[in-house]
């Protein structure tokens, strides 16, 4: 690209999940590859860092009409006298008629990718929005790619893989002297990532007996109905909750191998950073990112989709059977490639020059 040209990237919070580090880890590649970058978080919430211009807003769903309205007309001035190149949305958009004024007003004359991040779609697409032949929309998977064009076979998709990193840290954790298995994610009610599921795979398996500790990072509403589940299976000297923590290196890193038990991903970034830190993994094969990710047996082992059993024999493998164990682990750095920062970058850079 001949001269510096100005990204704007919009989300609406970087609050402690895996969608909000994909977009902290935005800022910076696209720092690095010259851009202006302009960052625009709806809800006054921020845990990670970034780069790049911030456009704090605050919207909250108690607010009255007329301060939502002055919030929009702000949000709209902002991004309209911006002149970007380009937009980067990666919001939840759930109601036609919301999304008709974000394309007729705020987004007004602007070059628009807007980001599918979940196997379930209907958080990202509407009539509105798949009708239009202006808007050009990004999957995180290729399986995400494939089921929206079986569903919109007319529609303007591609596929880029999350910008994925974890920065090294030398900070040292008290737990990682420990033998222990990870475990990554956002305790919400919509139990995505189904660490009840996990907990009562992990009292079933061999590791209890081991001393081999599970490990769960992240926050949220469930976290208290997990505690009670771990006392009710007297396991509490070995399930360790650590809430959130923004920096992952050492967890990673020191860790057996991370388990993912979600019901659905959109890639399943936890993946990435633990192959990225040299550490296996074990995933069910859920919609949809696992299966693009895991080589079974060369890097991780992949688990069919919801079968409890067969997670509880993969956790037991690669503690019982220490050569498979060793395989995955030298392979897991060099199997990821496809998601570094280098071909990333040369996708981004072949989108842009080619739209604009």
């Amino acid at each position: 690209m001949d001269k510096k040209k100005k990204i704007a990237i919009v989300v609406y919070t970087l609050k402690s999940g895996g969608l909000e580090r994909v977009v902290s880890n935005q800022t910076f590649l696209f720092h690095e590859l010259g851009f202006d970058v302009d960052l625009f978080v709806l809800e006054d919430e921020i845990d990670y860092s970034y780069k790049g211009q911030l456009h704090k807003f605050d919207f909250k769903p108690s607010d009255g009409f007329l301060k939502k309205i002055k919030n929009y007309i702000k949000l709209k001035n902002e991004i309209q006298s911006g002149n970007f190149d380009f937009i980067l949305d990666h919001r939840y958009r759930l109601n036609d008629l919301i999304e008709s004024f974000w394309i007729k007003k705020i987004y007004k004359n602007q070059n628009v990718f807007y980001f599918i991040h979940s196997s379930d779609i209907s958080g990202y697409l509407n009539a509105k929005l798949v009708n239009n032949p202006k808007i050009k929309f990004v999957s995180v998977s290729k399986g995400i790619e494939s089921r929206v064009r079986e569903i919109y076979p007319k529609i303007q998709i591609q596929t880029i893989y999350n910008n994925v990193e974890v920065s090294k840290s030398d900070k040292i954790f008290n737990e990682i002297n420990d033998d222990y298995v990870l475990a990554v994610g956002r305790m919400d009610d919509s139990n995505v990532k189904q660490f009840d599921v996990l907990i009562d795979c992990y009292s079933k398996s061999i590791l209890p007996k081991n001393q081999i500790k599970l490990l769960i990072l992240g926050s949220g509403i469930r976290m208290e109905f997990l505690k009670k589940q771990v006392l009710d299976l007297n396991l509490q000297d070995l399930v360790v909750f650590k809430g959130f923590e923004s920096e992952l290196y050492s967890y990673y890193k020191n860790a057996r191998y991370l388990v993912l038990s979600s019901k659905f991903e959109g890639l399943g970034m936890v993946l990435i950073e633990s192959l990225l830190c040299e550490t296996p993994v074990i995933s069910f094969d859920c919609d949809f990112g696992p299966n693009e990710i895991i080589q079974n047996k060369r890097n991780g082992l992949l688990v069919e989709n919801q079968n409890v059993n067969k997670l509880i024999e993969a956790m037991n493998l690669f503690v019982e059977d220490e050569n498979l164990y060793k395989i995955c682990k030298s392979n897991a750095l060099k199997s990821i490639e496809k998601f570094s920062k280098k071909n990333i970058s040369k996708q981004w850079i072949s989108i842009f020059n080619d739209k604009h």
